[in-house]
């Protein structure tokens, strides 16, 4: 009787440490196939009487070409004079 109570008592304490090693030794999910996609190009733009903006932030007139400047992704827009701003897809 010692001898069960004594594995009753073993099995108790170890059993939750046997739970956790189960579950970090699970497999977790698996990926066959992992397809990285290129950014898409942003459209080339150029406005008509205004010169290339100097930086993204520049004030107007002036134009960002996306396509072109910076990292060769984004939106191209145009800054109007007034400081406006009319943005390309």
């Amino acid at each position: 009787m010692k001898n069960l109570a004594s594995t009753i008592l073993m099995v108790a304490i170890l059993s939750p440490f046997i739970l956790a090693a189960s579950w970090f030794l699970t497999p977790g999910p698996t990926f066959s196939h992992v397809s990285i996609q290129p950014a898409a190009a942003a459209p080339s733009i150029h406005a008509d009487g205004y010169e290339p903006c100097a930086a993204e932030d520049a004030e107007g007139p002036c134009y960002w070409d996306a396509s072109i400047r910076g990292n060769g992704n984004g939106t191209s827009f145009v800054v109007r004079a007034d400081g406006t701003v009319i943005r390309f897809p």
